[in-house]
């Protein structure tokens, strides 16, 4: 295995990578880049090593499972917290054994390591009444109550999350009939919604 590249396949993986080859999002590169940080302070603190004296080789399946260990138990996260730090893992040895077939057998030791089951949790909904009143209870006789009336009403009818709503255009509602709205979610998903 080649010990002196872990730094390039950092930097490609993250700068090149998940933003041009994957068109990920800011919050998802974000995310990646802190559990990359993350899991090579955990391996350099075991290894006794300073972060820029890492290699490859340093980082095997064994180091990932006790990184994911560390996770749950020092850091008191939650298993789908470890399952989201595990995903960029593995894509991490993906693209590493993409781009150097040589690791290929030390990466897929480490895309072998399964996933924490986690109980699914159950999509609670308002019913039809109790949406009612909610949107009864706001004062509509200011503009500030219009606006979060307006705005409650709108994420009922369309299901939109409220990240979705605080970056939509005036550009995607169409207010002449039929009246709809283009409304583009996580993972760049765009969906029609009638108004």
């Amino acid at each position: 295995m080649n010990t002196n590249n872990l730094a390039t396949y950092v930097h490609d993986f993250l700068q090149d990578h998940l933003i041009l080859q994957k068109g990920y999002s800011q919050h998802t590169i974000r995310s990646y880049r802190d559990t990359i940080k993350i899991f090579l302070t955990f391996s350099a603190t075991c290894k006794k090593k300073s972060i820029t004296e890492l290699v490859l080789t340093d980082l095997t399946q064994n180091m990932v499972v006790r990184f994911l260990d560390h996770l749950e138990r020092k850091r008191n996260n939650s298993a789908q917290t470890r399952n989201i730090r595990l995903a960029c893992i593995h894509s991490f040895f993906s693209y590493i054994a993409n781009q150097d077939p040589l690791l290929l057998e030390s990466c897929q030791s480490i895309l072998s390591i399964p996933f924490k089951r986690t109980p699914i949790p159950t999509v609670e909904y308002l019913e039809k009444e109790e949406m009612k009143v909610i949107l009864e209870a706001v004062d509509r006789s200011s503009l500030d109550g219009l606006r979060d009336y307006t705005l409650l009403f709108f994420m009922y009818n369309t299901g939109a999350r409220v990240g979705e709503v605080i970056t939509l255009h005036t550009r995607a509602l169409q207010l002449e009939r039929p009246l709809h709205v283009r409304i583009t979610g996580k993972g760049m998903k765009t969906r029609m919604c009638p108004l």
